[in-house]
């Protein structure tokens, strides 16, 4: 098990996005990779926003 773990083991994002596809009513992994999403992903997200139009500003 443990050697099967250590490839979805890349970072915290990668563990969380594997263990929702396993255990998709988890509240506690939900809430955990959603904290990793908004980390990994939202600012991106803004910043691209702010690109394709700059009135937004960020949160």
């Amino acid at each position: 098990m443990t050697m099967v773990r250590n490839t979805a083991w890349k970072d915290h994002f990668t563990i969380y996005e594997t263990d929702v596809q396993h255990a998709p009513s988890s509240a506690r992994l939900l809430y955990w990779y959603g904290n990793e999403l908004m980390k990994e992903k939202a600012l991106k997200q803004f910043q691209y926003t702010l690109k394709v139009d700059n009135r937004y500003p960020l949160p």
